[in-house]
Order: C-alpha cells, then structure tokens, then sequence
C-alpha cells in the first residue's frame, strides 16, 4: 500500500487525514500509518473546483434526503472523496454497501452513481492492485 501512495495510486482528500490521523481520540496504527504518509503523497488539498463539486454534490444530497440524514452525511469527509474523484478521475473506495437503492440515508455508492463516479470496495481495490499480503 505504501508504495501505491508513492506513485500517487492511493489518495485521499484533506479532510479525510484529518478525521483519522489528526483526531485527538485516533492513536491507532492507522492514524501512524497515515501520519507517516502525509509528506509522501497521500494527503490531497482541495483545488476550487474540488470545492465547487462538494457544492454540487451537497445541493444534490440536500435535495433527495431528509435535513439531519443529509446534514450527517455532508459535515464529513463523503463529499470531499466524491469531489476529488470527480474532479480527478478517480475512483472512489469505500466499505459502504450499495444494496439498498431505496435507503433514506445518503451513502457515498449511491451518490457515486448518481453523478456516474466509479466506486469500489476496499477488497476490490485490493485485487485490482494486485496487493500481497
């Protein structure tokens, strides 16, 4: 996986490093092991059209679910990986389920599918890397 950071394969948007590897209550080998990467390639900065996408996204999320499950959703870091996927072609992973087209919760499968984003699982991404354990 770290070698997949180096050559720029496996990012992630500013806001999702600072949920886990700069939360006081994170001091697992995860926030160490995103905390070693942060130089070397894996933290993304947002660009204004970065921006522009999570307001797209947002209005989109804020339209078709209900105010508090909409709001949940939009005050993390869901919209920023959509929006960096967007805006850099990129695929977006994640461990949400897309089995239930009908939720009344946003998850980040339907809103990829929504705006036509690939979306995959972590194993998925995992086999596709071809990783080695």
């Amino acid at each position: 996986m770290s070698a997949q950071v180096e050559k720029g394969l496996i990012v992630c948007p500013k806001m999702v490093y600072r949920e886990i590897a700069e939360n006081e209550d994170r001091k697992d080998a995860l926030a160490q092991w995103f905390q070693s990467r942060r130089e070397k390639g894996l933290c993304l900065r947002s660009s204004k059209e970065v921006e522009r996408q999570v307001g797209i996204l947002a209005s989109h999320v804020f339209t078709k679910y209900e105010g508090h499950q909409a709001m949940s959703f939009a005050k993390g870091a869901d919209l920023w990986v959509i929006a960096h996927a967007m805006v850099d072609t990129g695929i977006v992973v994640t461990q949400e389920s897309n089995l239930q087209p009908d939720a009344k919760k946003p998850r980040i499968p339907d809103v990829c599918k929504h705006f036509n984003i690939p979306c995959m699982s972590r194993m998925q991404m995992l086999k596709a890397l071809d990783a080695k354990f």
